[in-house]
């Protein structure tokens, strides 16, 4: 069943290959040249952003480059793959935790097939994949918080190495971005509340020391001196009334562009008919309620990063941080699918052909997904875009002082060519004056 969505990742991953640092990825590389990894990493938390892991994260190609014999571009797209690779592990950990008796094949077709979803339904495949600032801030945390949601949603009893874990997890991820720590609070919240209606171990200490833990992480992040050159630069900012009506608009709207999407609904048929063969793991009434509070947490937590977006800068969710949003939401709703599926009658006939059926319905809506007919327009300038940017990484570290634009552009591999502007990129080579050709 997971075999199309399976084949698509690998594809997927392989285009992770053809991936270019842009402006702002030889912006973090000069100053991490010129002043070392960690001066840099101060700088830039205290004059930038308190994203501590993240930045490390995308000042590690040019640590790399810089003791290895790896060149900038290679490194690039090998950071971006070890994202990639982080965020299958965090979903394949998520499903197997919360899916806890299901077999190896069921764990593997919901794994690929929700991530697979999540890269054909992404807002902004580019920064999700292919740009590092975009991927770094946000897909590694998100993977932390689908885990932490399915750890803390299983309802058991949780023991101290899990909660040593999950606190080390949870401080850990709300340093990645500002919205996070405040989804796993929220987390922790619909945890306690879901136990308390179902009658599971509520654990109160357990719920108080992770959360101490994420606040610790929340902290580290909202005090940092950077957070006020940042503010200052969005005078539009701050707005409370205003924020709550244009994110809930937004939000809607975004929300409604997400359910048009076939792939969707292919994944949360997935989800069901494979829940459906599952041992149920309370009756039905505590399991309805189990799922009303997953729905909640995880619709809460979107509509909390849209609304803090808006109200922090003054304009709509980007598209980067939207992919986040995403994918919480469609994992939250997954879970809770397959939560209360072993609780729907499925008659005969349809239980004999949902296999091949459901099978060919994901694989359907994934091929069809605007993201993949993307990259289907797009496939034969991948190959010649990489090319192209070798060759440009090369003329560059002779010395040249003028290179030529690209001609292949694919919109999921490219966001700003080098004309874009022109500074950071001679800096970092060492250029005195770069002029890119038509």
């Amino acid at each position: 069943m997971g075999l199309p969505a399976g084949a698509m990742l690998i594809g997927f991953g392989y285009l992770i290959i053809y991936a270019a640092p842009e402006y702002d990825d030889f912006c973090i590389a000069l100053n991490t040249t010129n002043s070392g990894f960690l001066s840099a990493l101060i700088n830039f938390y205290k004059s930038w952003s308190g994203r501590l892991p993240a930045i490390a994260l995308i000042q590690s190609p040019e640590f790399i480059s810089a003791h290895t014999r790896m060149s900038m571009l290679s490194a690039y797209s090998l950071v971006l793959a070890i994202i990639y690779v982080s965020y299958l592990v965090g979903a394949i950990t998520a499903f197997a935790r919360f899916c806890q008796y299901a077999g190896v094949a069921t764990i593997f077709s919901l794994c690929a097939v929700f991530v697979a979803t999540t890269i054909a339904v992404s807002p902004d495949p580019h920064e999700m994949l292919f740009w590092l600032p975009g991927s770094a801030c946000y897909i590694p945390p998100t993977a932390a918080a689908i885990v932490f949601l399915a750890e803390l949603f299983r309802l058991d009893e949780l023991t101290n190495s899990r909660v040593s874990v999950l606190s080390v997890m949870g401080c850990s991820a709300a340093m990645f971005n500002e919205f996070t720590g405040v989804w796993l609070v929220l987390v922790l919240i619909g945890s306690f509340s879901a136990r308390l209606l179902t009658k599971s171990p509520l654990q109160l200490s357990q719920h108080v020391l992770m959360a101490a833990a994420v606040v610790i992480g929340l902290t580290i992040i909202m005090v940092a001196p950077g957070n006020s050159h940042r503010q200052a630069a969005v005078p539009n900012a701050g707005h409370f009334l205003y924020s709550i009506w244009m994110s809930s608009i937004y939000s809607a709207y975004c929300l409604f562009q997400l359910l048009c999407k076939p792939a969707v609904y292919g994944l949360l048929l997935v989800a069901a008919i494979l829940g459906n063969k599952s041992t149920p793991r309370m009756d039905r009434k505590n399991t309805l309620r189990l799922v009303i509070v997953l729905v909640a947490v995880s619709s809460s937590c979107c509509y909390f990063e849209f609304f803090t977006h808006e109200y922090a800068t003054g304009v709509h969710l980007v598209g980067r941080a939207q992919n986040q949003a995403v994918i919480f939401l469609l994992f939250g709703l997954s879970l809770a699918l397959y939560a209360f599926a072993p609780h729907i009658p499925v008659p005969w006939a349809l239980d004999r052909l949902r296999p091949g059926f459901v099978t060919f319905i994901a694989a359907l809506t994934l091929a069809l997904s605007p993201v993949c007919l993307l990259a289907f327009s797009q496939a034969s300038s991948f190959r010649a875009f990489y090319f192209e940017s070798a060759e440009r990484d090369r003329l560059l570290r002779e010395g040249a002082t003028a290179i030529p634009k690209h001609r292949a552009k694919p919109s999921l591999l490219l966001g700003n060519d080098a004309d874009s502007s022109t500074d950071c990129i001679s800096q970092y080579y060492g250029s005195p004056q770069l002029t890119v050709l038509d």
